[in-house]
């Protein structure tokens, strides 16, 4: 298996990413119910999707969450769980796929 690098302020290149994005909203009010997202399942769906396309992974997973205040009462939160292929393929829904996606580094 390669060797990760982390480095500073470099830029993040994905290529052919499945994208399985979770939206929640949830009230501020501590005695709200928010339901639970099971992190294994997910990607354990998105695993099947790439068994049925005879697609294989490449890398690692790959998370990313952001939390927004949507009104005074509810926040929300959105999860993207990223894989990503060997090849570009139709993702079936509701997965997207990207040919690429490029986050820059912080300087």
């Amino acid at each position: 298996m390669g060797k990760i690098e982390i480095c500073d302020g470099k830029t993040l290149r994905l290529d052919n990413v499945l994208i399985n994005r979770i939206m929640r909203f949830s009230m501020i009010d501590e005695n709200d119910y928010v339901e639970e997202i099971s992190m294994e399942t997910e990607l354990a769906k998105m695993e099947n999707v790439f068994k049925m396309n005879d697609i294989k992974q490449i890398g690692p997973l790959i998370q990313s969450s952001t939390m927004n205040r949507y009104s005074e009462e509810k926040i929300n939160i959105e999860i993207n769980l990223m894989l990503q292929a060997n090849e570009y393929f139709d993702a079936p829904r509701p997965y997207q796929m990207k040919e690429n996606i490029t986050v820059p580094g912080n300087s």
